[in-house]
């Protein structure tokens, strides 16, 4: 039987008999002066015991497995070592986190006994406590996620333990978004759901989609090709998700439902490219290593370098062609239909914008100075000629700030978009100016 070798690298690291014994005392203390008072104060305990344990120090262990390996210089040695992707995502996971994990399924254990005994116990013990598995692995597997260096040697992990923890209760609000009929049901898809349950099949679910990311982000790191396909099925799965909620689908509407979910898809990937768009590396190099595809024709390893966001923009394509052949852009906001299309266009002006000042040839900051860019154009700016009483100009920078004429929209869209294309055409050229050269300094 083949072993885990980060696994049992961090098992041997983390579980000695000193520190087992210690976290065993501890709690087995604490346990004991809750059961002073009563059965029920030793769930409260031991499920706030679980919760800092997994949830708020799990989170930070998860986030320092891969942050103590960069700051000791040893996380490039491991890049070279025989682990694959998936042996590393576990081993770091799970075994960074065992000691938390130690703690944290003796204080499960202790809560399911305690609720068991207790005649005001949980009504669920086993429901909660599935619940609470998954809260810990989403937020550990976020910190993992962001503490992740990306290809330029950069790493997200900056205050990586907050983010994890508040992802949480924005998943949650996500799954209590909903009707609920009046013994406190979930409604989704018109289909009546334990709340408690739905809410731990919720965790569970996106749960898997963070491991997922950790795992295609460490393919990354190790030099695995991967193809781009699991934005595109986030994507529609957070469609397929927050449709569930509309009315239309707890009215076993097909037509309406499915109109719902081209109008939320639509919106869902235009967002998801501006996502991709920042925490992906937009070096000219990687550009460059497109094109050589490309022109060679190698298009099974085309899909091996294509970016996640243009993968997003294809699903944001469908999703546009399905809302102009239904006609059905004004269920989710009061927009024309030529607005679906200006939007689009819009959107492939700010992703030539990005590419455009990272390949300026001081690409420091790049992604700073872009999203200050994007912030200026759809934000400040408007506000601005509108606080000037010259509103009718700021069409120009943002969709939603245009008025009339309807038919101008696109057109200002494609001018603008077509402009920054052969900007980029030109920054290009200079950039590489002998076929598979290599960038030139300037």
């Amino acid at each position: 039987m083949k072993i885990n070798p980060e696994l049992q690298r961090n098992l041997w690291l983390e579980l000695s008999a000193t520190r087992l014994l210690s976290m065993t005392f501890i709690l087995g203390l604490i346990f004991l002066l809750a059961a002073s008072d009563n059965a029920q104060a030793v769930t409260m305990v031991a499920l706030a015991a679980f919760g800092l344990l997994t949830v708020l120090w799990g989170s930070r262990m998860a986030s320092d497995a891969i942050l103590d390996e960069i700051r000791e210089r040893t996380w490039d040695m491991q890049k070279m070592t025989s682990i694959n992707p998936w042996e590393m995502c576990w081993g770091k996971l799970l075994g960074g986190t065992i000691y938390a994990w130690y703690g944290g399924l003796i204080s499960l254990a202790v809560f399911w006994v305690a609720s068991s005994l207790s005649s005001e116990g949980a009504n669920n013990p086993g429901t909660l406590v599935f619940l609470a598995v998954f809260t810990a692995l989403l937020s550990q597997s976020m910190s993992l996620l962001i503490s992740l260096p990306n290809n330029s040697g950069t790493n997200l992990g900056v205050k990586s333990t907050s983010g994890a923890v508040l992802a949480i209760p924005l998943v949650l609000m996500a799954a209590l978004w909903t009707q609920t009929d009046e013994s406190g049901n979930t409604l989704w898809y018109g289909q009546q759901w334990a709340t408690n349950r739905f809410i731990a099949a919720s965790m569970a679910s996106f749960c898997c989609w963070s491991i997922l990311g950790v795992y295609r982000s460490l393919c990354s790191e190790l030099q695995v090709a991967t193809r781009p396909w699991a934005w595109p099925l986030l994507l529609v799965f957070i469609t397929g998700y927050l449709t569930g909620f509309s009315p239309s689908a707890a009215t076993n509407s097909p037509t309406n439902t499915f109109n719902l979910f081209i109008n939320i898809g639509y919106w869902v990937s235009a967002i998801g490219i501006y996502v991709t768009l920042f925490i992906e590396p937009k070096d000219p190099v990687a550009f460059r290593h497109l094109q050589y595809r490309i022109q060679s024709r190698q298009w099974w390893r085309v899909t091996t370098v294509i970016p996640s966001w243009f993968s997003c923009l294809l699903i944001l394509l469908t999703f546009t062609l399905g809302v102009l052949i239904f006609g059905t852009a004004n269920i989710i906001a009061d927009l024309p239909l030529t607005m679906t299309t200006t939007i689009l266009l819009f959107v492939l002006r700010d992703i030539a914008l990005v590419i455009f000042i990272h390949l300026s040839p001081n690409p420091k900051r790049s992604s700073t100075t872009a999203l200050f860019s994007l912030v200026l154009l759809h934000l400040l700016l408007p506000w601005l000629l509108a606080v000037a009483n010259i509103s009718f100009l700021a069409g120009l920078l943002t969709p939603f700030a245009m008025k009339s004429p309807i038919w101008l929209m696109p057109l200002i869209g494609s001018i603008e978009t077509m402009a920054l294309l052969y900007l980029i055409k030109r920054r290009w050229l200079r950039l590489f100016p002998v076929p598979g050269g290599m960038p030139t300094q300037q």
